[in-house]
C-alpha cells in the first residue's frame, strides 16, 4: 500500500491536542509516573510518560498514512474519519487508539474473530475506515487484504508496528492550537442488530472527557479482563488508568484459575465483570479453593478483602453472587451498575454500603446524570448522563426515535422507586430479550420457529438466567405428522433453525407441550406470557437453572453443536 506524505509535514504540531483527556494523562506523567497500563501478555510496563510518548511516535505514522487529509496543524481536515482496530485489549491497542484520537478521527474497536465480510462492511459503512491490526494478527491482516481485493476495495489495513523509542519527542506538552469541540466523533460502538448488521452508535470527545473526574490512589490496581472491543472494556481501561491507578491487562480468554492465581500474588483492589464472570470467580472458591490447600485458601481470602471495587454490568446479578462476595469482603457490598451502549459507563450505580442484595436493585444516578420515571411510578426509566451517545451513524429516524424533545434518553426498561434507589422491573415492552448483551427481537425467533412444518404453535419467552441475565426460552407444540417430525429435542430444533438465525438468537431453554398440556389464555385468547413463565419455567427469588423441571431442554449458551456455517453477523460465533 503507498504511503503519500504531506509536504508540509515539518509545520505540524508536535504537542499533545489540549483536551482533558490528554491533560490528566500529561498531569500523571509529571506528577506520579507510575506504571500505568500492565501489560501482562506481552510484559510490558508502561508509564504516563512512555504511553504519551509512543502515542506521538505512532501518530506520526498515522500522519504518513493520512498524509493528504491532514491540515496545517496534522490534524485530520474533516469530522467522520474513522480507523478500525482489530487487536486484543493490549498495551498496542491504548497505543493506536490514543494516537487515532490524537490526530482527530474516531476509533472502531472491533473484535479479532470477525469475518472479513463483517470487517469489509463496517469499513465501507464508515467512510472507507482505514484498519489497523494488532501485530500478531498476520493471518487476520491477510484475509481482510485478500477480502479487499476480491471485492475490488482499496487495501487500505497495516498492522500496528509501533516506532522504536529511539526517536523520542524532546518533550510532552500540550499544544493550545490543537483542539477539538465534544461533539466531535471519537468512537464507535455498536449494539447487536434486531435484524442483520448491527446498528452503530457514535460517541464523541466528550465520552472520554467525562473519565478525567477524580484522582485515585497510585497504590490501586485494577485487573482488566474483559474483550477491549465492547463499550464497558475499553472505558474501564480508561477509566482507572486516568485515576491513577495500575491497570493489569489480562486476556479476556483466562479462566478462573488463572485469574484467581493472579489476585493471589498481586495487590488488586479493583475487579469488575459480568454476572458470568463473577459466578466463574465464586464457583472456582467454592468448588477448587475451598477443597484445596490452606495456605491457597487463606491467600484467596484475603485477596477478596484486598478488593476495594467490585463492580458487575451488563446484566442483573443474583442475590446468592451478591451475598457470597458481601461475606468475603467483610461486609461492604457489590457494586450494581447499570447503563446501556448508547447511555454510556456513567450511569446509575449501588454502593458498598448498601444493604440490600435483592436481585433488581440498580442504584442511583452518578454525579452528573440525571433519571426519572416517564409517566410515575412502575414506568420506563429515562436518563441523560455526559457520557451520552451523539447519535446512531447514519440513522437520524433512530436517533429521534429515542430521545424526546427534552432530551431524555428512553432506556426501554420499565422501573420504580425503592427509597432513593431505582429498581428495574423488565423492558417497557417485552419486544426484545437481553441475552447477554445480545438483543435478540422475540418476533423473529417466533416467526422462524413457526415457520417449521411440523411446529404447530410456538412462544418466546425471557427465562432470568444468573450468568447471562436472560434465556431465549420456547414453548412449543407439534403437528401431528409423523413423517415430517424430527427428534422432539432442543438439539434438533437448533440445527433446524441454525440456517436461519444466528448463534446468539437460538433458543438455548424448550419446553414441549404433551397431548394434554395447553398455552394459558385470556378470554380473548391471547397467550398471556407471564402465566406460560410461571407454569412451564417457574423460578425462585434466586433462581438458578437447575430448579427448573425435568421437562425443560437447557443447553450451553454457548453450545457449537448447532451445525452451522460461519456466516455474517453470526457475533464472532459468540467468541466476542
Amino acid at each position: 500500500m503507498a504511503i503519500t506524505g504531506n509536504l508540509n509535514s515539518a509545520n505540524w504540531s508536535q504537542g499533545l491536542p489540549h483536551t482533558p483527556f490528554f491533560r490528566r494523562l500529561l498531569f500523571l506523567a509529571h506528577e506520579r509516573d507510575e506504571v500505568a497500563l500492565n501489560d501482562l501478555e506481552n510484559d510490558i510496563q508502561a508509564t504516563p510518560s512512555r504511553l504519551l510518548r509512543d502515542t506521538l511516535r505512532y501518530r506520526d505514522t498515522l500522519r504518513e498514512l493520512f498524509g493528504p487529509d491532514l491540515d496545517h496543524r496534522g490534524i485530520i481536515r474533516e469530522e467522520n474519519r474513522f480507523v478500525i482496530i482489530l487487536a486484543p485489549g493490549d498495551y498496542e491497542f491504548m497505543v493506536a487508539l490514543c494516537a487515532v484520537l490524537a490526530i482527530g478521527a474516531a476509533v472502531i474497536p472491533l473484535a479479532t474473530t470477525l469475518l472479513p465480510e463483517e470487517v469489509l462492511y463496517f469499513r465501507e459503512k464508515f467512510n472507507n475506515a482505514f484498519v489497523l491490526t494488532g501485530s500478531s494478527e498476520t493471518d487476520l491482516l491477510a484475509n481482510v487484504r485478500q477480502q479487499f481485493k476480491a471485492t475490488g476495495a482499496e487495501d487500505q489495513a497495516v498492522p500496528i508496528q509501533l516506532p522504536s523509542p529511539s526517536k523520542s519527542p524532546a518533550h510532552l506538552y500540550l499544544d493550545e492550537n490543537v483542539s477539538f469541540h465534544s461533539e466531535r466523533p471519537a468512537m464507535a460502538l455498536f449494539t447487536s442488530g434486531t435484524t442483520g448488521p448491527p446498528k452503530g452508535l457514535i460517541h464523541s470527545i466528550r465520552y472520554f472527557d467525562a473519565f478525567v473526574r477524580e484522582l485515585g490512589s497510585s497504590k490501586d490496581v485494577f485487573l482488566f479482563r474483559r474483550p477491549i472491543h465492547n463499550g464497558v472494556g475499553v472505558t474501564d481501561v480508561i477509566r482507572f488508568m486516568l485515576r491513577g491507578n495500575r491497570v493489569d491487562m489480562m486476556d479476556w480468554n483466562s479462566g478462573a484459575e488463572r485469574i484467581w492465581k493472579h489476585l493471589q500474588q498481586e495487590k488488586v483492589t479493583a475487579l469488575t465483570g459480568s454476572p458470568d464472570f463473577w459466578i466463574q470467580i465464586k464457583e472456582h472458591f467454592e468448588k477448587e479453593i475451598s477443597n484445596g490447600p490452606a495456605e491457597t485458601l487463606r491467600q484467596s481470602e484475603e485477596a477478596l478483602q484486598r478488593l476495594q471495587t467490585t463492580r458487575s454490568s451488563g446484566a442483573l446479578t443474583m442475590p446468592s453472587t451478591k451475598k457470597f462476595y458481601r461475606k468475603h469482603m467483610g461486609g461492604r457490598g457489590f457494586v450494581i451498575r447499570f447503563g446501556t451502549t448508547e447511555t454510556g459507563p456513567i450511569g446509575l450505580e449501588t454502593s458498598p454500603e448498601d444493604q440490600d442484595d435483592s436481585l433488581h436493585v440498580i442504584g442511583r444516578p452518578l454525579p452528573g446524570v440525571e433519571a426519572k420515571l416517564a409517566n410515575g411510578d412502575h414506568s420506563e426509566l429515562l436518563m441523560k448522563t455526559p457520557t451520552m451517545f451523539v447519535g446512531y451513524w447514519q440513522n437520524e429516524k433512530a436517533t429521534r426515535a429515542v430521545f424526546d424533545d427534552e432530551g431524555w434518553y428512553h432506556t426501554g426498561d420499565q422501573a420504580y422507586m425503592q427509597g432513593d434507589m431505582f429498581v428495574v422491573e423488565g423492558r417497557a415492552k417485552e419486544d426484545f430479550i437481553n441475552c447477554d448483551s445480545y438483543k435478540v427481537p422475540i418476533y423473529e425467533v417466533e416467526t422462524a420457529i413457526s415457520s417449521l412444518g411440523y411446529i404447530s404453535e410456538s412462544h418466546v419467552v425471557p427465562i432470568t438466567d444468573s450468568r447471562l441475565g436472560s434465556r431465549v426460552a420456547a414453548v412449543v407444540t407439534y403437528r401431528d405428522v409423523p413423517d415430517t417430525v424430527p427428534e422432539k429435542t432442543l438439539q434438533a430444533l437448533r440445527q433446524d433453525l441454525s440456517g436461519t438465525l444466528p448463534i446468539s438468537k437460538l433458543p438455548t431453554m424448550l419446553r414441549v407441550l404433551s397431548g394434554e398440556e395447553s398455552f394459558p389464555r385470556n378470554s380473548g385468547g391471547k397467550v398471556v406470557k407471564r402465566k406460560l413463565k410461571e407454569i412451564f419455567f417457574p423460578q425462585s427469588h434466586d433462581p438458578t437453572l437447575d430448579e427448573m423441571p425435568a421437562e425443560v431442554q437447557i443447553c450451553d449458551f454457548y453450545s457449537k453443536t448447532a451445525p452451522r456455517a460461519p456466516k455474517c453477523w453470526d457475533w464472532a460465533g459468540l467468541n466476542c
